[in-house]
């Protein structure tokens, strides 16, 4: 009866493949866990490690090509070149030969001590917590979970401009840029440190969208 879509773009793109179901078509986002907050408040050895870090950049996703992690070395480099003291974990786990082409590229900068792949982490919150800005480097996403996320923990997001990052990233929650732009973005914004002082809350409306779905069935 219907084709939920998780955002704007990603239905244009079927609409675009499959232009007969255009009626069809409808756009709910994801939805949120609700105890983001608590789940924060765990216990994280990685933490504890970085407890006295100034500046932490951290980033989340599962290690696939698409999300362009190995670009991150580089950019962290440039921004070593400009004496910026930073620690960047790059959170999550998945294609082991894309991680060791990353860890390569970690030690042929001498970063081992600046970036870091944390590995898998079923509750990624407390390290999103204790950072000072969420950084996605991806080249498209379909609805990028871990910008709500960032923004339910009151962190600012810095990211690659892709389509559907233009549908969260308003004012006040974060900022899109480019890759070659994103080391001059990280350094203003260790300059001028600052929250996502913008809250969203799609838990209640997406979910009102579902259930209108269902009653007009």
């Amino acid at each position: 009866d219907y084709i939920v879509c998780v955002s704007e773009s990603a239905k244009n793109t079927f609409i675009k493949l499959y232009p007969q179901e255009n009626k069809k078509a409808f756009v709910i986002h994801n939805l949120t866990n609700p105890c983001i907050k608590k789940l924060a408040t765990y216990p994280n050895k990685i933490c504890t490690l970085y407890k006295d870090t100034n500046n932490i950049i951290v980033s989340v996703g599962r290690l696939d090509p698409i999300k362009r992690f190995h670009l991150i070395p580089d950019i962290a480099y440039e921004l070593r070149k400009r004496d910026l003291d930073f620690v960047w974990l790059i959170v999550g786990g998945g294609n082991k030969e894309y991680e060791n082409k990353i860890n390569t590229k970690i030690k042929e900068l001498n970063l081992s001590e600046t970036v870091r792949l944390t590995g898998a982490e079923s509750n990624p919150y407390p390290l999103m917590s204790m950072s000072d800005v969420i950084v996605c480097t991806s080249e498209s996403e379909a609805y990028p979970m871990v910008f709500l996320e960032a923004n339910q923990l009151g962190k600012y997001v810095i990211s690659t401009d892709f389509e559907s990052a233009k549908e969260i990233l308003k004012p006040g929650i974060g900022e899109r840029t480019s890759i070659e732009q994103m080391s001059d973005r990280l350094l203003a914004f260790m300059e001028n440190k600052r929250p996502a002082n913008t809250k969203l809350d799609p838990n209640e409306s997406e979910f009102s969208k579902f259930t209108h779905l269902l009653r007009f069935k």
